[in-house]
């Protein structure tokens, strides 16, 4: 990739995860499925986490930004999964917090299960360097 376009691209990706680091650092979340709990809709699927939203957001299906809380329990940001559920025919993204690497890895698969498809996008990355920090690469290798 040219140089030029990747200094522009990094700039955007930066404003972008700003944006959203500040959404987990001052937003209100709410847990509204905590760790345990099954789904009203899908009986089988227990949480493996604590799940809830971000007060006051709106995501693309009319409801508030979907926030995983890891077992770190910090308002970390780790980064975000844009899922897909085709049977729902909706697109979201997902925010990550407060989640070990294998947090991450537990999450990541059960979004990618009973006609839902996720795409995993680390926080850190850096786009110059082509280098995520091991993150995104071995947790991938750890799904397969």
């Amino acid at each position: 990739m040219e140089r030029d376009l990747q200094v522009a691209l990094q700039a955007f990706d930066n404003d972008f995860w700003q944006g959203i680091n500040e959404l987990v650092q001052r937003g209100e979340l709410v847990i509204d499925r905590p760790k345990g709990t099954r789904h009203s809709n899908y009986p089988d699927f227990v949480y493996p986490f604590d799940y809830g939203y971000i007060k006051d957001t709106r995501s693309s299906d009319g409801d508030e930004i979907d926030v995983w809380q890891g077992s770190i329990g910090e308002r970390s940001l780790q980064g975000i999964l844009v899922t897909i559920d085709f049977g729902k025919r909706d697109l979201e993204i997902k925010i990550l917090m407060g989640c070990t690497d294998e947090d991450i890895v537990s999450i990541y698969r059960e979004n990618n299960k009973c006609g839902m498809h996720a795409l995993w996008l680390p926080y850190e990355y850096d786009v110059e360097n082509d280098d995520n920090s091991g993150g995104v690469l071995s947790i991938m290798k750890a799904c397969s």
